[in-house]
């Protein structure tokens, strides 16, 4: 799985995007480490749950 085949993916299905790669980044570190903090306290997390939510379902079906 790499981050511009994530990010590809993302923007097929989505107008607007506000996924970075570094919560593409912080998504892989949670689930290599189960700890999650960071990525709660994102932005994407925060502010854009649904697309945080198509990048949760993304990243588990390329990776």
């Amino acid at each position: 799985m790499t981050v511009d085949a994530i990010l590809t993916e993302m923007r097929r299905h989505r107008q607007s995007l506000h996924v970075t790669r570094a919560d593409v980044g912080r998504i892989t570190e949670a689930r290599r480490t189960g700890r999650w903090e960071r990525v709660h306290q994102s932005r994407l997390y925060r502010l854009h749950s649904a697309e945080y939510c198509e990048l949760l379902d993304v990243t588990a079906r390329l990776g």
